[in-house]
């Protein structure tokens, strides 16, 4: 039986990719897995993609939704903002209370919005400035981050 997973995360850089890479490996779990989105417009692109898929609508900020999914998932993938301890805590407390099941938490996209954020800015938009990072010609720069 496929296990239960929930999942956040999955409409952004990494957290898409993964789900994306689970779900040709593993097809028949996509009815299995629960997702935490922030808005229909995302819910709606992420059930056209996968129709099986359930999709919970909240934020990181949703403590009660947070601890309740993940309190019924045998595995929680968290690949929303590693910053966001209120966020971390729920999710410790829902799988206490649950079975006591796998939580694996990764995030990637925060870290290149460090740079900015440390200068007061809340976001690249505001920054004025998008930095352009090149894995090809410059992977150094990629795998020193934060450099």
């Amino acid at each position: 039986m496929p296990p239960k997973i929930f999942a956040t995360g999955v409409t952004g850089y990494v957290g898409g990719d993964v789900l994306f890479a689970i779900l040709q490996a593993y097809p028949s779990w996509e009815s299995n897995i629960t997702c935490l989105v922030r808005s229909s417009s995302r819910g709606n692109a992420l059930s056209s993609a996968y129709p099986n898929i359930k999709v919970v609508y909240g934020t990181l900020d949703d403590d009660q939704i947070l601890e309740e999914e993940a309190s019924k998932a045998d595995i929680v993938l968290h690949w929303a903002s590693c910053d966001h301890v209120g966020a971390a805590n729920a999710i410790k407390k829902g799988l206490e209370s649950g079975n006591g099941g796998y939580w694996i938490h990764t995030s990637g996209t925060d870290i290149l919005l460090n740079p900015e954020l440390l200068k007061g800015k809340k976001d690249t938009a505001e920054a004025g400035e998008i930095k352009v990072y090149d894995d090809w010609d410059n992977i150094k720069e990629m795998t020193t981050l934060p450099g």
